[in-house]
């Protein structure tokens, strides 16, 4: 045993340091004053003592004086020695220099003591023999630590080791485990971040209910102080955490606390069980019962937490019926046992049991309890029981409960909620084929233009008043849910196809009734819903998806109507399930790098020498090696081996579920990163890059675009934005506001598609780009239609005249090429220039390395 002689006059200071030793592991022995003190130094050997902590004050000098007598004697002199005192004191600081093991430490400072006590310890006095070191704990009581995780590991690794710990080092869980598998270990450091893993967590759970890992215990290594961080630890199994900005010494003497509990551990078996009762009960609750189940005693700290005042009002009662709920209280049925009595008679341990109690006033709470049997000789005398009250924590279960599973706007279950209720009713159908249930799946119409047009609190208000319709309108064994924003599902128990038709198209006619009204917009609110049966042999992805059919088809169909959802409907069936299989692939490749970038070059027509043009496409570019390159990336799709996926086949899909926008900010990243490359190696280099109107109108997506141009440092004349005209002109306030922030900052921007939009030339004016790219079904046929030529004509003349470039597309022979030079277009992009190249990292200078680089032919 490590015991500390504790000498202190002031109650209040005794207690406080008596459970920061006892916490620490340290066996301490109070003497209320010097005189106590005195004595016992007189009848006591020092090499019984492991430190000495002493109160100092100069009220009682007479006796004081004696005291520092008796501390003078040679044994008592080499004991480590630590004095506490708030107010300076001319005499200690002339005493206690004649104490080479010694240190004075402000009164407030119990935190440091532990470190200080700890560093006493491990340097003696030159003379002293080293096998007084050596009684430190995990220097020859073989305490071995398993560290897992964390780039801390090796600083951690060299404390312990200096410390004679003897010490591994796991790289991750799988390691830890086969490692702990082959050796035993007394403390296991994890570094917090290894928790923050679903597998880190599985680990540490594992560890802690796995009997052979009893005597293990847990460290959770955290970089600074954070509640949740020390609560989630200590909800895990933790029993300790040290944090990385505390000091060497401190973490040290913290593992040493924990090493010289497990030291005790080892020593004996039987002491071990009531040493983990009381060690887990500072600051908590504790009581004793005799083999019967009677009441011995009962700590002050469980008085208060009970309400007893008096010690009669519960020694020598049955535990059972004075703080215990009965079990089969709490469940109305008198069979069931209380587990708590159980243990006391048998002698049984229990660890993290949570029960009710009692206290004196009726009021119940919550707690936590650790029983271990109480031996005396080898003889069970009865049992040690812990308690803690968790009523608070329950009490925010409860409530995390209720969040975890409610939509915080309209209070109906979350989505999180319905799913495991949907797969609870798939299951119940499977066992029970008779039974039959439905899923309706409820998504408003057009309702984005409500919050485009009167805003989210309009849109907020309507959901509210819809999910409370909703509610009042099912029966009380259905479940309502919001999926998230404008979908919503209800989970229809015991009900037949005819019925759960009935019961949508009800639901469709009450919310037909719930209406936006404003001096600027009025809104009536419309439903589409797909209904899926519940049956047996589903899962219930099946059910959720065939809703999901249903509800696009009655979109289709006109919306604002119910569709069924049939098993012989093949052919909607394939058409819903290839739009989800699209989804789920973008969603895909934006996660695994499923995309490419392609890029096709930009060609100023004043250089070509129209004397001597190739007759066949795909060959001019190789002849202009000497000028600056400039080029429009292209994004594909990669499908497997060499193949790619044209862009017309998966842009639609990705408009449609509201991925393009992603697509564009990868583009822009990809992109940046590539022609930064270029530029640095010295080239000469350019990039256009695409924006569709859905990134346009994101915010959070155009911010993330200019946070990626900032941190880039490319020059804004390395890159240009095209837009499509007609996404433009849908939203031109937000595409001018986004064109105009974006060119004060140097960047340049091009109208894609010149052509193809409504009132294309009296809105040129009002878009402030750079360059005007005319669009391709004008460019390919001009030199055959006079009417494409004459429209290419004047959207050249008319770009000039506002001060911007134009590009033509789809050059695809020389014909069009002297065609367009006549008409005084500026620059060509098209087949007949190159078509779309794989890499641009070198610049190809001969047509067999260009068409060795445009194999893919996709545009």
């Amino acid at each position: 045993m490590y015991r500390i002689l504790l000498i202190e006059n002031s109650h209040t200071q005794r207690f406080a340091l008596y459970q920061t030793l006892q916490a620490a592991g340290y066996d301490p022995v109070e003497c209320q004053d010097y005189w106590q003190a005195i004595n016992l130094l007189r009848v006591s050997k020092a090499h019984e003592w492991h430190s000495i902590v002493l109160g100092w004050v100069e009220n009682e000098p007479e006796l004081l004086g004696l005291l520092q007598i008796a501390l003078d004697a040679p044994a008592w002199s080499q004991v480590p020695l630590v004095v506490l005192t708030d107010e300076p004191s001319t005499e200690l600081e002339d005493w206690l220099p004649t104490h080479p093991r010694s240190c004075r430490l402000d009164q407030a400072q119990h935190a440091e003591l532990l470190d200080h006590l700890s560093w006493l310890q491990q340097n003696p006095e030159p003379g002293r023999q080293s096998t007084e070191v050596d009684e430190e704990p995990g220097r020859s009581n073989g305490v071995n630590v398993l560290l897992l995780g964390g780039h801390d590991s090796t600083r951690y690794e060299e404390i312990l080791r200096s410390a004679r710990y003897s010490v591994s080092i796991a790289a991750n869980v799988n390691v830890a485990l086969e490692t702990l598998s082959h050796q035993k270990f007394d403390i296991l450091m994890v570094d917090y971040l290894v928790l923050s893993s679903d597998a880190g967590r599985g680990f540490i759970q594992d560890i802690q209910s796995n009997a052979e890992f009893r005597r293990l215990r847990s460290v959770v290594m955290i970089s600074a102080y954070d509640d949740k961080a020390v609560q989630e630890s200590l909800e895990l199994g933790a029993v300790e955490c040290v944090f990385k900005t505390e000091t060497d010494k401190l973490f040290l003497a913290r593992i040493d606390a924990l090493a010289r509990l497990l030291v005790l551990q080892k020593t004996s078996e039987t002491e071990r069980h009531r040493f983990e009762a009381i060690i887990g009960s500072v600051g908590e609750g504790v009581y004793g019962v005799d083999i019967q189940g009677d009441i011995t005693f009962l700590n002050p700290a469980g008085r208060r937490m009970l309400g007893f005042q008096h010690s009669d009002q519960y020694v020598g009662k049955p535990a059972m019926q004075t703080i215990h709920v009965q079990d089969s209280k709490r469940r109305d049925d008198a069979d069931v046992a209380d587990e708590l009595t159980n243990a006391y008679l048998s002698g049984a341990e229990m660890d993290h049991w949570e029960t009710l109690f009692v206290r004196s006033n009726g009021r119940k709470i919550n707690v936590v309890c650790t029983v271990a049997p109480l031996r005396v000789n080898g003889v069970r005398q009865g049992s040690v029981v812990a308690f803690r009250d968790i009523t608070d924590r329950k009490r925010m279960e409860r409530r995390l409960i209720w969040q975890a599973t409610r939509d915080p706007l309209t209070d109906l279950y979350n989505r999180r909620f319905f799913e495991r209720a949907l797969s609870r009713e798939v299951s119940k159908i499977n066992n029970n084929p008779t039974a039959r249930s439905a899923l309706l799946y409820i998504d408003f119409d057009q309702f984005k233009y409500l919050n485009d047009t009167a805003g989210h609190d309009a849109g907020d208000k309507l959901l509210l008043e819809a999910s409370q319709r909703l509610k009042e309108c099912v029966r009380t064994s259905d479940d309502v849910a919001r999926l998230g924003g404008d979908e919503f599902a209800v989970i229809l128990r015991d009900v037949t196809q005819e019925e759960a038709m009935y019961i949508a198209e009800h639901l469709r006619n009450i919310l037909q009734e719930v209406a936006f009204v404003s001096e600027e917009i009025s809104f009536k609110l419309g439903i589409s819903t797909g209904i899926a049966m519940i049956e047996a042999n589903m899962q219930d992805k099946d059910v959720l998806a065939n809703a999901d059919i249903a509800c696009g088809i009655a979109k289709r169909k006109g919306r604002n109507q119910s569709y069924l959802y049939s098993h012989e409907s093949t052919s909607d069936k394939e058409m819903m399930s290839e739009e989800i299989a699209w989804s789920s692939r973008l969603s895909k490749a934006l996660e695994s790098e499923g995309f490419m970038l392609e890029y096709q070059p930009i060609l100023p027509i004043n250089e070509v020498d129209f004397d001597n043009l190739p007759s066949e496409p795909n060959r001019l570019w190789a002849d202009f090696s000497h000028l600056p390159d400039h080029y429009e990336v292209l994004v594909r799709l990669e499908d497997g081996g060499d193949d790619v996926v044209s862009p017309s086949a998966f842009l639609p899909m990705a408009e449609r579920f509201n991925l393009i926008q992603h697509i564009d900010l990868w583009v822009v990243k990809e992109a940046s990163r590539a022609l930064k490359k270029l530029l640095e190696q010295g080239r000469l280099v350019s990039f256009s890059v695409n924006l569709s109107g859905t990134t346009l109108n994101s915010s959070a997506i155009l911010n993330e675009i200019e946070k990626e141009l900032k941190a880039s440092d490319l020059p804004p004349a390395s890159l240009v934005f095209e837009i499509t005209e007609t996404s433009a002109i849908e939203k031109m306030d937000v595409a001018r506001n986004f064109i105009e922030s974006m060119r004060r900052q140097g960047w340049r921007f091009a109208l894609d598609d010149f052509g193809t939009g409504f009132s294309s030339f009296s809105q040129l004016k009002h878009l402030p780009v750079d360059i005007v790219k005319i669009d391709g079904q004008f460019v390919k046929d001009m030199f055959h239609d006079p009417i494409d030529r004459a429209i290419v004509i004047a959207i050249n003349e008319i770009a000039h005249s506002l001060g911007m470039e134009t590009v033509a597309e789809y050059v695809e022979n020389a014909e069009t090429l002297q065609l367009l030079a006549e008409c005084g277009v500026d620059s060509a992009q098209g087949y007949y220039v190159c078509e779309p190249m794989v890499s641009v990292d070198e610049r190809v200078d001969n047509v067999s390395e260009m068409k060795r680089l445009t194999s893919r032919g996709l545009n």
